[in-house]
């Protein structure tokens, strides 16, 4: 059998888990600077938002392209990465 695509619709689950992924980031890397800025804190709660959900939306469709899958007699093989 020859390699096979995962079904396409992964990719908006890949989205979405990396939005969440970098709304959890910002928080986390605005917490320390709450005490001290708020502003600053929030600057820096929206600029890893910002950044995280861009990669994340340019990165799943690479890891689409290079995750491939194939079942044969000696068993399921997964080839991934985007390298």
């Amino acid at each position: 059998m020859s390699d096979q695509h995962v079904d396409r619709a992964a990719i908006a689950t890949w989205r979405a888990e990396a939005l969440v992924t970098a709304i959890v980031a910002g928080f986390v890397c605005a917490i320390p600077l709450a005490p001290i800025s708020t502003s600053a804190a929030a600057y820096v709660c929206a600029a890893v938002v910002v950044g995280g959900a861009l990669f994340g939306w340019c990165w799943q469709p690479l890891r689409y392209r290079r995750l491939t899958y194939r079942v044969d007699g000696m068993g399921l093989t997964i080839q991934g990465g985007v390298w």
